[in-house]
């Protein structure tokens, strides 16, 4: 074995001559350690390089998911599919940005925020309503016409941890539901409605209460629910919620009390429509973001509507996720390329 000095300065197996001055070089106290009894640290990357690549983490990009990563993501969390369906400016961005903001703003509810795979998506139609983005009033981006729907998930977890459920919330441009209204291929093409556990329908407080516009606003809505039965986009089971939005606007137009019967007589006009099929159709009336408070509390109704979801929703008692069969009802089975 080769003798040197365990003082890594020293070069005295070169130089003959040790750094600290000793002379005779054994009086040095740290000349003479043999290299087999030196803790010298071997590193070899290889193994490294392998578990790092073998260990490689999946993150999610945070943006709004497309049939096919939903698909994924029901085979693997089960979960429930809520298609929000209606014209253009009717609110339906807002609403989805206002279930997420419930968990923000600590509203009573009887779930906790459970995750987001949309994280990023939630946050970006959240942003321009808060003071971050220095907007005088509060406002929200449309959703911008691409022939498919988007997806949002967010997950919920019961207050005593027991119980998880994973809701997916579809988002579709208001012109493509407009559209299908009169024409079929248009209709048949809605593969989040065919998808769908629960299916919101939204209609506008305001033009419910104004006497000019409320004919067209409640024979959209019907006009909308016939031309999907038409195409048997109701399926058994499925849950049906018509939901007035900016029930705030309907007090300012001094009629709110007209706004929540013409409520009344669209929702029994749409259950007629129905009659027959096992499907359930209920009323809710919410306020997401209202410009006056006075009457309507930011987020109206919004807890109330995150309870119906997820009481109608089927829970795992598990909070962890677990690989799930695909079942006939993934989007594939629907012929969606």
């Amino acid at each position: 074995m080769a003798v040197i000095c365990s003082n890594p300065e020293c070069n005295i197996s070169e130089t003959g001559k040790c750094v600290e001055g000793f002379s005779p070089v054994d009086d040095c106290p740290t000349y003479g350690s043999e290299i087999d009894d030196l803790a010298v640290e071997v590193v070899d990357s290889s193994p490294l390089e392998e578990t790092i690549e073998s260990d490689v983490i999946s993150l999610s990009s945070g943006n709004v998911l497309d049939d096919k990563q939903t698909d994924s993501l029901l085979k693997q969390y089960s979960g429930q599919v809520i298609a929000c369906i209606g014209p253009s400016d009717i609110g339906k961005t807002t609403l989805l940005a206002s279930i997420y903001e419930v968990f923000n703003k600590g509203n009573a509810i009887n779930y906790s925020f459970g995750g987001s795979k949309t994280l990023y998506a939630f946050e970006e139609i959240c942003h321009h309503s808060r003071a971050a983005s220095h907007n005088k009033q509060a406002d929200m981006i449309r959703t911008v016409r691409k022939n498919a729907a988007s997806f949002y998930h967010i997950a919920l977890n019961s207050l005593n941890k027991s119980a998880r459920v994973d809701l997916f919330l579809a988002d579709r441009a208001g012109e493509e539901y407009e559209d299908a209204v009169n024409n079929s291929d248009d209709c048949s093409g809605l593969y989040e409605v065919l998808r769908a556990d629960m299916l919101m329908i939204l209609i506008d407080g305001r033009a419910l209460s104004d006497n000019k516009d409320r004919h067209a606003a409640k024979s959209h809505a019907e006009g909308l629910v016939r031309a999907l039965q038409d195409e048997d986009m109701f399926t058994t089971g499925m849950e049906v919620i018509i939901i007035m939005t900016r029930y705030d606007l309907a007090f300012i137009k001094g009629s709110a009390e007209k706004a929540l019967g013409e409520l009344s007589k669209v929702t029994q006009k749409i259950k007629s429509i129905l009659v027959g099929l096992n499907v359930n159709v209920t009323s809710h009336v919410v306020a997401a973001r209202p410009n006056d408070i006075t009457n309507a509390d930011i987020g109206h109704g919004v807890p109330e509507l995150i309870e119906m979801m997820a009481i109608k929703s089927s829970f795992k008692v598990n909070s962890e996720p677990s690989e799930v069969i695909a079942g006939p009802r993934s989007f594939h089975r629907f012929g969606i390329e």
